[in-house]
């Protein structure tokens, strides 16, 4: 009887616990300091989960912050599509091709002649100007405020700063 091979066991980040966070004082210079004492920890936080674990948010609020975003954020074979620039088949050709080459949707689309580098450009531009963060998504849903969105984002990208030094 041949022996099953176990997979290797993928390694985790460390996680902290509700527990561990609430047992942080208060007051915003320790909460800081903390979390930069946690960096290893922190260096692929997301502000999602920053703001989850400050309990400023909700699960609820991510998912639909996300849905949001992904409603907002076209992809460049949606922005192509919807401008009659490529069709539906053309997407799907493309995005098989992607699959096996690992290359940019944009590129391929140039690389096989459905698109011209012109309009790659201006895809990219468009979607790029229409982007929707994260945080804007919270802003518009009514979750958090404009200031506190700002307050906040100071204060994650400090942990950040911090965790990328350490």
């Amino acid at each position: 009887m041949k022996k099953k091979r176990q997979k290797p066991r993928r390694e985790e980040r460390p996680r902290m616990s509700e527990n561990t966070l609430s047992s942080v004082a208060v007051a915003k210079p320790l909460r800081f300091y903390y979390y930069l004492s946690m960096s290893s920890q922190y260096k692929y936080l997301k502000f999602g989960r920053f703001l989850l674990d400050k309990k400023l948010i909700t699960e609820t609020d991510v998912i639909n912050a996300r849905i949001l975003q992904k409603s907002t954020n076209l992809r460049i074979g949606q922005l192509a599509r919807s401008k009659g620039l490529l069709t539906g088949g053309d997407v799907e050709i493309i995005l098989v091709l992607q699959e096996d080459t690992y290359e940019k949707f944009g590129e391929l689309a140039v690389r096989e002649n459905y698109l011209t580098i012109e309009q790659v450009e201006a895809l990219l531009k468009e979607q790029k100007d229409v982007y929707l963060f994260f945080g804007e998504a919270l802003v518009q849903l009514g979750v958090i405020s404009e200031a506190q969105l700002i307050e906040e984002l100071k204060e994650f990208n400090q942990i950040k700063i911090g965790s990328a030094t350490a």
